[in-house]
């Protein structure tokens, strides 16, 4: 019996201490976004803040979605840093920059955009309930 009680409460704990890493960590998630969501400036005026967006910044430009961005509604952005465009192959590169191929740069980019504001939360509980997947329209 007492073997039976110790890994229970074992159990207990481990639960207890995985779900309050959980809570910290989704709480560090809702204070990022929060900083974002304050702001009345347009997502591309706050995106070419950040040195880290600036291939993004480019991309969007050369697609003309920064002009869609940056009018003032609701759009959720999941912007790749320039660490992700430099993962790319040198050739993936130099095809997506060809002025030829603009519209499949635009179709890739336009992945990354939905036309809701959504918040960490919501996509959170996507994420859960799709066992780690979520998708948006």
């Amino acid at each position: 019996m007492k073997k039976w009680t110790s890994l229970v409460s074992l159990c207990a704990l481990f639960l207890g201490v995985l779900s309050n890493a959980q809570d910290n960590k989704v709480t560090q998630i809702k204070n990022t976004v929060s900083q974002f969501s304050t702001s009345e400036k347009s997502i591309i005026e706050r995106t070419a803040s950040y040195e880290s967006h600036s291939t993004l910044m480019r991309v969007l430009k050369a697609t003309n979605l920064d002009k869609v961005l940056d009018y003032n509604g609701e759009f959720t952005v999941f912007a790749p840093s320039n660490l992700a465009f430099e993962k790319l192959s040198k050739i993936t590169i130099d095809k997506l920059n060809d002025p030829k191929n603009k519209k499949a740069l635009r179709d890739i980019l336009s992945y990354h955009i939905i036309a809701d504001k959504l918040s960490a939360s919501t996509i959170l509980k996507a994420m859960c309930r799709g066992n780690g997947t979520a998708k948006f329209t």
